[in-house]
């Protein structure tokens, strides 16, 4: 939101489209429960969110890497008392808290790459996540994490102050004398700030590090001697109510809702209708109807017999207002309807066609009776197509301006169009599976209504088509010749470039690999690595994973054909960096055994085509992401050490390769091999070097061994003090 006065100095906010209210549902009630399915592309969508606010706020001076108005105006990751008066932004944060703590819990190695690569963003709400993250962090010991904030240098940053006492509240009390005490000392060296203050400053913050860590350790005897020194020799200073944070409020209160869920299921529905049709219009004296809207919504969600007769009355007095009546039917599409009311609604469209308007939340509704299925809807499933039929008629006919969409699918999502082709999908699975293993192609209704969609221009078929497009695999298993036919062709940029950038948004999102379209596919994949290098950078993303799926999963050699060298060379070096971390992904979840296989394949063969710089010469950046290979490709580490050493060493300056080294304990296994490597990557690193704690974790390993030669420990240790890192032999 833009605030400009002429003669005045301009402000800049950033704020979330959406109510608040309908957003933090959204999230907890439907992608909360499904990040096991959704983690990846939500994250994606989130953190581009809350980058692009940044970015905003940069560019117009009110925001830098250490500070802006969004990060400040939150006070903590997690749920905290001082953080009651919520917004939109809110939930994009609460968001973002709730796939990293997921990820940490169940793809540890995914939230490494994740924490590495947001801790390096510039953006302090991402640092201030990252720090929530290893706060939180199972797999990372109350040692390693203590060992992580000191390695950042993070103890005393003031963006991250409230994260950072939370490690530290979390790791401290649990960690040893020996990791303890670097942080005692490191207390006492509270780095300068240049301001006229500086000494006072300093003074202070050293007591309320110190201050709590008496709090959160109140055992630590060493915690304890500490801070009676800064006590007796600054008598004046003060424990804070919160010392975790640099602003604060003491009360705080809270806007009351106007009516509750109970409240309105107290009164009758002819009461209630009374109630929200008198507030239509709002007023500077009271609340208007759209503060009602919540409590209406969760009242039907709670009660179908009572919104039932509100519907009812409604209905009577001809009152049609599409406020209420999406409340209405958006509680029941959150609780579902069981056979007894489907049918009561089935009728009310029949007596009453004017709510045949109110599509997307019809549609929605109808969504959730497939996904949700019930045996018992199964009679009711015609019937539940009729209506669906009738609700596109509406859809194709509603006269709507078709925009450019940064993403086609999210768009599908929110439109009656792609809601409705969505239920067609979903009620074609679930005929099929009353059929068992019997494929008997497209019924004739169903190729008649999906042609509709992939013919017609309206904004229904538009949106309905990228739904096709994102199902092509599930259309593919139930009919080939009808999908090679109609729906594979929407993917070819040759034939309509807008109709193709739709499909591939769709399509790239969550469309499912499978093996038998992919020699239909290959060419297409060949144009689109040439068209979407320009488009957005989730859907490029999506494009590098599906490119890596392939080359790691399917039956053919990638090599063979040209296919793989082609759309690399296409991509350009930010998109061959993109498919090798799609890449690194699927080794991660790979076994021993499968990697060692894959390797044999075509991994050895493309990594000597790259040396010698097929398709293009291989690139620092690249090398640093194939560095990363390494770790999971056990079986064949000294196979892969050759292949390194053999290429130009890149300069490590980020990421989490030598953490990584050390928690898979490949020196331990390959020590020699792991040395050649160490010596090799050290000879081009960057001085000073910021992972001396992890390689001097790795040389303990070797030396533990006592598998390296005497040459090889002096070469070692020559590289090691080179960048600064001291090390010693036991």
């Amino acid at each position: 939101m833009f605030n400009v006065q002429l003669g005045r100095k301009v402000s800049f906010e950033v704020t979330v489209q959406g109510e608040h209210h309908r957003l933090e549902r959204a999230w907890t009630r439907f992608f909360k429960p499904n990040l096991g399915a959704l983690v990846a592309e939500l994250e994606t969508i989130v953190v581009g969110q809350l980058k692009e606010a940044h970015l905003l706020l940069r560019s117009v001076g009110t925001a830098d890497d250490k500070w802006d108005p969004v990060s400040f105006r939150r006070s903590a990751i997690e749920p905290h008392e001082q953080d009651d008066a919520r917004g939109g932004q809110d939930v994009l944060i609460d968001a973002a808290r709730d796939l990293l703590e997921w990820l940490v819990q169940n793809n540890p190695e995914r939230a490494q790459g994740v924490i590495e690569e947001w801790a390096s963003s510039g953006v302090p709400l991402l640092k201030r996540l990252v720090v929530h993250g290893v706060a939180v962090s199972p797999y990372l010991s109350p040692e390693e994490k203590l060992d992580w904030l000191l390695a950042k240098g993070w103890l005393f940053a003031y963006d991250l102050k409230h994260e950072v006492f939370q490690v530290i509240k979390v790791a401290y009390p649990q960690a040893g004398e020996s990791n303890r005490l670097p942080i005692l000392q490191a207390a006492e060296r509270y780095p300068a700030t240049g301001e006229e203050d500086d000494h006072k400053t300093r003074a202070y913050e050293m007591y309320n590090l110190l201050c709590w860590l008496t709090r959160v350790a109140p055992d630590c005897a060493l915690a304890a001697r500490k801070f009676r020194v800064v006590q007796d020799r600054c008598p004046e200073f003060e424990p804070r109510s919160y010392p975790d944070l640099d602003a604060w409020t003491e009360t705080s209160v809270s806007p009351e809702s106007p009516v509750t869920a109970d409240q309105l299921l107290s009164r009758a529905p002819r009461e209630a209708a009374e109630h929200l049709l008198a507030r239509r219009a709002g007023g500077r004296r009271g609340p208007g109807l759209n503060d009602f809207l919540p409590a209406t919504w969760e009242a039907a969600a709670r009660s179908f017999d009572w919104s039932w007769r509100l519907a009812l009355e409604f209905a009577a007095r001809g009152e049609w207002n599409p406020d209420i009546w999406e409340a209405i039917f958006g509680g029941w599409a959150q609780s579902g309807l069981n056979t007894a009311q489907w049918e009561r609604l089935l009728k009310l469209s029949k007596n009453h066609p004017e709510v045949l308007q109110f599509t997307r939340a019809l549609a929605e509704l109808l969504l959730k009776a497939v996904k949700n299925w019930e045996e018992g809807l199964r009679p009711f499933l015609s019937s539940l197509e009729a209506l669906a039929d009738q609700l596109w008629k509406v859809a194709e006919t509603t006269s709507e301006m078709i925009r450019a969409s940064g993403d086609w699918l999210l768009s599908a999502f929110s439109h009656a169009g792609g809601r409705l082709a969505e239920f067609w999908v979903y009620a074609l699975y679930r005929r099929q599976a009353g059929k068992g293993k019997e494929r008997v192609g497209l019924p004739g209704p169903y190729k008649e209504r999906l042609a509709r969609i992939i013919s017609c221009t309206s904004a229904a078929a538009v949106m309905g088509r990228v739904i096709l497009a994102n199902q092509l695999h599930f259309l593919f298993t139930l009919d080939r010749g009808w999908t090679r036919e109609n729906v594979i062709p929407l993917l070819d940029w040759a034939a309509d470039r807008e109709h193709a950038e739709q499909a591939w948004h769709g399509y790239l999102w969550y469309g499912r690999l499978s093996e038998p379209p992919l020699p239909d596919l290959l060419p297409l994949y060949e144009q689109a690595c040439c068209e979407l290098q320009r488009g957005p950078d989730e859907i490029r993303r999506h494009l590098h994973e599906h490119l890596a799926a392939i080359a790691v999963y399917g039956i053919a050699d990638p090599l063979q054909g040209g296919w793989l060298n082609k759309c690399l060379l296409a991509l350009g070096e930010l998109g061959r960096v993109g498919w090798a971390q799609a890449v690194w992904r699927e080794l991660a979840s790979m076994p021993e055994e499968g990697t060692a296989l894959l390797w044999d394949k075509w991994m050895a063969r493309y990594w000597v085509n790259r040396i010698n710089g097929i398709p293009a010469p291989l690139t620092p950046e690249e090398m640093k992401v194939m560095l990363d290979w390494s770790v999971h490709l056990r079986a064949v580490f000294p196979q892969v050490v050759d292949m390194i050493v053999s290429s130009p060493a890149p300069k490590l300056e980020r990421g989490s390769f030598y953490f990584r080294l050390v928690d898979e304990g490949l020196a331990t296994k390959y020590p020699k091999d792991t040395a050649r490597l160490m010596i090799h990557l050290l000879s081009e690193a960057p001085s000073p070097f910021p992972h001396c704690h992890e390689v001097q974790k790795i040389y303990q390993q070797l030396i533990q061994t006592g598998g390296l030669a005497v040459e090889e420990r002096l070469q070692l240790r020559e590289q090691f003090l080179r960048v600064g890192c001291w090390v010693e032999d036991g």
